[in-house]
């Protein structure tokens, strides 16, 4: 088997929504400096925090997103699992874990809520 065959299958992708600006310029600011992306800045931050070993993809540098506030993020599988473990653990969401781990590595205040949204109630 095609080893790049099986390093794409080990990947997951997670779609983080919202992100505070503070955060996203944290992300472009070290991204610019280390000319890494934006993506491989982010997984650096979380593997490093949850010591899963990550191999850097060697893409630079760009700014293409326009200003989005969010973030794909492209990591392999064994992080994925350890931040849901870490997920189910607090009872929150993937979301709210990342970007409580972003905010602390940046000295930053963690969003305010990192748990679900509550449901709304339906109007019959």
């Amino acid at each position: 088997m095609d080893t790049n065959h099986r390093n794409k299958k080990a990947r997951k992708d997670l779609l983080v929504f919202d992100v505070p600006g503070s955060i996203r310029d944290g992300l472009v600011a070290d991204a610019r400096e280390q000319n890494k992306s934006v993506n491989d800045t982010a997984i650096g931050i979380l593997a490093a925090r949850y010591r899963v070993k990550h191999t850097s993809s060697g893409v630079p540098f760009t700014l293409s997103d326009n200003g989005s506030h969010n973030l794909s993020l492209r990591g392999g599988a064994k992080l994925h699992r350890t931040l849901d473990i870490e997920r189910a653990k607090r009872s929150g969401t993937l979301r709210g874990l990342v970007l409580e781990t972003l905010a602390l590595h940046y000295g930053l205040e963690p969003p305010e809520s990192i748990g679900r949204r509550p449901k709304k109630e339906k109007v019959t």
